[in-house]
């Protein structure tokens, strides 16, 4: 995740989805997996959704609060981390690789790591947000490997005894339609 992307169609679906768990009784944790903002590509402009009634009919509060985040220009996950939002236990401190060399790569992951299971210790569903998903062999050990979480990163959340859901998309969404379905 990064700021740049804060109130995107990804945070509707994924907070819509965490909203509904909160509201059955279940405890959030939600690891942003947040890195530093990239400036080389146009990402993080999926925000069309916000002058659709049809998102809205969705789940107005968190599209009137996504909304209102995005008009502000204040594009920072931080804004998101309200109980208007979402009511949850968060981890937004910034993995950043920059100028390290792989073994300050792995002790800067490990202490980051070891205090995001500490931070999310107790909730009943964990939520990472990688930037680009599950870690892939070309990223494994590089500079880039922020931008993914780790196949034990997960194991460990699970295994403080959290349900654990991790958020990728794999597709840019150029022209999106919904379809509210009659209750």
């Amino acid at each position: 995740m990064q700021n740049r992307y804060t109130g995107d169609i990804g945070d509707f679906s994924k907070l819509g989805l965490l909203r509904a768990l909160r509201a059955a009784g279940l405890s959030i944790g939600l690891n942003w997996y947040l890195t530093p903002d990239e400036t080389h590509n146009a990402d993080g402009c999926h925000v069309g959704y916000l002058d659709q009634d049809e998102y809205r009919a969705c789940d107005e509060g968190l599209w009137l609060g996504l909304r209102d985040i995005v008009k502000s220009g204040k594009r920072e996950i931080r804004q998101m981390e309200s109980d208007d939002i979402l009511r949850a236990t968060f981890f937004s401190d910034c993995l950043d690789f920059a100028g390290m060399k792989k073994p300050e790569r792995a002790a800067r992951r490990a202490n980051w790591f070891a205090r995001s299971l500490d931070a999310m210790s107790g909730c009943d569903v964990v939520c990472v947000d990688p930037d680009n998903g599950l870690v892939v062999p070309s990223a494994a050990g590089g500079p880039k490997e922020s931008k993914y979480v780790l196949p034990s990163e997960l194991a460990g959340y699970y295994a403080q005894g959290s349900t654990v859901v991790y958020y990728q998309h794999k597709v840019c969404i150029a022209n999106y339609e919904l379809r509210v379905l009659p209750k």
